[in-house]
């Protein structure tokens, strides 16, 4: 099984680009993380209605992230190239996409508030959640602004940028929460809201933190103010490729999301625990989600630089690496799972709930690093359609039925939904890791 064999001098880059990537997802989360323990300590309500606002606005989110990403592997192959017009095409089409789905997922955000009161959930959570779930939605525009130029400028290989404005929105939020959840300094005491507007003002300043980027940068701003070689056909393409990105994030989103929701049936101690959960497994995630958005830049670079070759070496040694680092996480997460919940909340009701899914959140580890490097290896290859249909195979036409069957039918309730999520997404993996493996295979000509 040549599949086996590796090198790392072929590994070292991909990490080596990773780093700064998946430092800025984790600092991403980490806004989550700050919400979660400062709501957290208003009580059991508050920590809920987060959950359940996080979980409606995460599926506008993924519904204009994923044409947001596409750019990627065109920048990345156009970089390789020293293509200087097609990168100043790329850029501009990419803002056109982030500010057209910008407007587009924010209407339909805002418009559904109204529907909220019928998801099934605690009539106080919802009470709660509106002023925090408005806020995150109105901060979809400037954080899809933000996640188009920190792509563009990953996909150049310049990563650091994005990762210390990052570094700079979380210290915002974090004073910001501080003054207003809790009304300190004379600010008005706004609780779940204030998080919410936190969040909001923390998103408007990293995208114009990177805006200030691209001005202050010649090289930048050389590509930024050439947006008039912006070609329809550019702007297309990322359409075309944007939609199954975006149908394979939404089949992930919408499956995690309505777990929430048959979970928050069950009461605001299984939301809130939920939330705990999901808090950290979203966490750990974007570690192998850094690392696939560097292998798929990797492997734009390769392809666009002629060096198809040291393609399998590339693909198989960072999944090798990150699925053995991702085990080693997920032990740690099951070694801890009874002390991390106090973190968040004084409940003994939710910390017990909250210790059973962390350690179906530590086996599912392996699977997650499995899952997100097949599908953004396959990305590389611009192959977007198979990874989306085995999403909504994986996820809407499996996962969930089992997650409910599990949870709701079996009576094992919230453990037994994120069972059914785990099968889900250790399915996904497996299917478009044989996929991966004829790819390279028609790609560099090597037996596997």
């Amino acid at each position: 099984m040549a599949w086996l064999s590796f090198d790392l001098r072929e590994v070292k880059p991909t990490l080596t680009l990773a780093l700064p990537i998946a430092a800025g997802n984790l600092s991403g989360m980490l806004m989550g993380w700050i919400d979660a323990l400062m709501v957290g300590r208003l009580g059991v309500l508050p920590l809920a209605a987060v959950a359940f606002s996080l979980s409606v606005w995460l599926f506008f989110y993924f519904l204009g992230s994923g044409f947001v990403l596409a750019v990627s592997v065109r920048v990345a192959r156009a970089h390789a190239a020293r293509d200087i017009p097609a990168l100043r095409g790329w850029l501009a089409a990419s803002l056109i996409v982030s500010l057209s789905v910008s407007l587009f997922t924010t209407a339909m955000g805002l418009a559904s508030v109204k529907v909220l009161p019928f998801f099934g959930q605690d009539p106080e959570v919802v009470k709660a959640a509106i002023g925090f779930y408005t806020s995150i939605v109105l901060s979809l525009a400037p954080g899809f602004l933000w996640l188009s130029l920190k792509t563009f400028l990953d996909a150049l290989g310049r990563p650091w940028s994005g990762f210390w404005i990052l570094i700079g929105c979380i210290a915002i939020n974090i004073l910001l929460n501080w003054l207003l959840i809790f009304g300190n300094w004379g600010f008005p005491r706004l609780g779940v809201t204030g998080a919410g507007v936190a969040t909001l003002i923390a998103r408007i300043a990293g995208a114009i933190f990177m805006i200030l980027i691209f001005v202050c940068t010649s090289y930048l701003r050389d590509l930024l103010f050439h947006l008039q070689n912006c070609r329809w056909e550019s702007i297309r393409d990322l359409m075309h490729l944007g939609l199954p990105i975006t149908s394979q994030m939404l089949s992930e989103s919408i499956a995690f999301n309505f777990g929430a929701i048959m979970i928050g049936w069950l009461g605001a101690v299984p939301l809130a625990a939920h939330q705990i959960a999901i808090t950290l497994a979203g966490t750990t995630f974007m570690i192998p989600l850094g690392v696939g958005t560097a292998l798929a830049i990797r492997m734009g670079n390769l392809l666009g630089g002629g060096h198809r070759q040291r393609l399998p070496g590339t693909i198989y040694g960072t999944l090798l690496v990150m699925c053995a680092l991702m085990g080693f996480i997920g032990a740690l997460i099951i070694l801890f799972s009874h002390q991390i919940p106090k973190w968040f909340v004084d409940s003994a009701a939710v910390h017990q709930i909250a210790s059973q899914l962390l350690i179906i959140v530590g086996i599912l580890q392996i699977m997650d690093a499995l899952y997100i490097l097949t599908q953004c290896g396959l990305r590389g290859f611009s192959d977007v359609r198979f990874p989306a249909l085995t999403n909504i195979f994986a996820y809407l036409g499996f996962g969930i039925v089992c997650g409910f069957i599990l949870g709701l039918v079996a009576k094992f309730e919230a453990p037994g939904v994120w069972v059914g999520l785990f099968l889900g997404t250790a399915l996904s993996g497996i299917l478009c890791f044989f996929r991966l493996r004829s790819k390279v295979k028609e790609h560099t000509s090597i037996p596997l």
